[in-house]
């Protein structure tokens, strides 16, 4: 039996990367290994997806520990799926194959900014842990004029951000509303978000922070 590992690595700080590795062994090694490690991107989480990026491989005597990868372009904002599928071939002496076995794996939908940083998902985020902060199932979105954030933003300063605090304590408990607790825009204002309650969760300011800066890379 041989294991692998067939993944997608994002590093938040280099290129993202395919790479397939041989894990560990049963018995004894098998005489070539061998498969293919694709990518897919589409411009929404629920729709087609294009294969852009493959890796294959095929290794004769390899090792455990033995690994390949390849490095990919991540310059706009994508979702990203990727699948593989391997294959083992065990040989006699005499050259005639001993064994094979195969195997796959698939992983579900992952969204990247252009300068590949993951979507900061976590669930229960807010300060209470209650609330959600969930990625768009887009990279479509436009953004709006500066005078159509400008007064949103202002409205938001004004009067809504009072509301907001008034409404969530009320239904998810008392916050201390100092300073390093700040209200996030789940879709930005500037990428057509609005001041409804259904689109704002109080962060700690690191958190906030993380998001901000993801959708400073969204287009």
């Amino acid at each position: 039996m041989a294991y692998y590992s067939a993944d997608f690595v994002i590093t938040g700080n280099t290129s993202p990367y395919l790479e397939i590795a041989l894990t560990a062994v049963e018995g004894s090694l098998p005489a070539t290994v061998g498969g293919q490690l694709s990518l897919s991107r589409g411009p929404n989480k629920y729709g087609s997806y294009t294969v852009t990026d493959v890796l294959n491989y095929n290794w004769l005597y390899p090792f455990v520990g033995k690994s390949e990868r390849k490095y990919v372009s991540a310059n706009n904002t994508s979702f990203y799926w990727y699948q593989s599928s391997n294959f083992a071939i065990w040989r006699n002496p005499d050259g005639s194959t001993a064994g094979y076995a195969t195997d796959g794996n698939q992983t579900t939908e992952i969204l990247l900014n252009k300068i590949g940083v993951l979507y900061p998902f976590w669930y229960g985020i807010d300060v209470n842990g209650y609330l959600n902060a969930f990625p768009p199932d887009t990279t479509t979105y436009s953004r709006v004029s500066s005078d159509v954030v400008e007064a949103l933003r202002k409205t938001f300063n004004n009067t809504v951000k009072g509301q907001y605090k008034d409404y969530y304590d009320k239904r998810y408990g008392y916050v201390n509303w100092q300073a390093g607790i700040e209200i996030h825009h789940i879709r930005p204002l500037n990428f057509g978000g609005d001041n409804s309650f259904d689109n704002l969760i109080p962060l700690y300011a690191d958190k906030h922070y993380q998001f901000s800066n993801w959708w400073a890379y969204y287009q």
